[in-house]
């Protein structure tokens, strides 16, 4: 079933737009980690916690969808897997397709 088709279906979309409220209710926790967030994230992905402590700055979720802030980093994002894809990077156009801003509008 194609994202689109998801969206689509009353169900499908309604349990995508209660992830990314789930997510937004996150952002006391990512915002202020303490070590045993670390410590979990680090479990998780099989690494270690003070690696997840030092990059963790580097993540950010601001529970926005700014299109000036979001496509810069699509665009980044896409020619770096690109690269290692073997692929041609997709233009800022065809990102732009794979955006749809109704789910952040219907929180």
């Amino acid at each position: 079933m194609l994202t689109t088709d998801k969206l689509n279906d009353p169900k499908k979309r309604a349990d995508i737009v209660a992830f990314v409220r789930a997510l937004n209710q996150t952002l006391d926790v990512f915002n202020h980690p303490n070590s045993s967030v670390y410590s979990f994230v680090a479990d998780q992905v099989g690494m270690d916690p003070e690696i997840v402590k030092a990059v963790w700055e580097e993540h950010k979720w601001s529970g926005t969808w700014k299109d000036e802030e979001l496509m810069p980093l699509l665009v980044d994002e896409d020619a770096m897997l690109a690269k290692s894809d073997r692929r041609a990077a997709m233009s800022k156009a065809d990102l732009e397709k794979f955006l749809d801003r109704s789910v952040i509008q219907e929180l």
